[in-house]
């Protein structure tokens, strides 16, 4: 059986990455307007502020993320300590 700590460290994760999801929603959303107009100044700073959040995030359980802006897959990828190294989705954990 867990311990309370054990339970408590395993919903701060899962709030984590359950925050990431949410990030990749809306950066996925600004993907798709980016591919079929232009990002307004107020909309990349948006972006902008989402992936640093998303990377604030990810460095609290020694992760990065890694963002890419295709709408036609998945907008923000969880990238672990030993996969940094080739820092891209295909070494990742798509978020969505």
């Amino acid at each position: 059986m867990k311990t309370r700590d054990e339970i408590r460290n395993l919903y701060f994760e899962l709030n984590r990455i359950e925050r990431l999801k949410s990030i990749q929603k809306s950066l996925h959303k600004l993907a798709e307007f980016s591919c079929n107009y232009e990002l307004t100044e107020r909309q990349q700073t948006r972006e902008d502020n989402l992936i640093k959040k998303a990377e604030a995030i990810a460095s609290e359980i020694n992760c990065a993320v890694y963002y890419q802006g295709d709408p036609r897959g998945c907008a923000l990828y969880l990238v672990c300590e030993e996969d940094k190294k080739g820092h891209n989705y295909t070494n990742g954990i798509p978020l969505c």
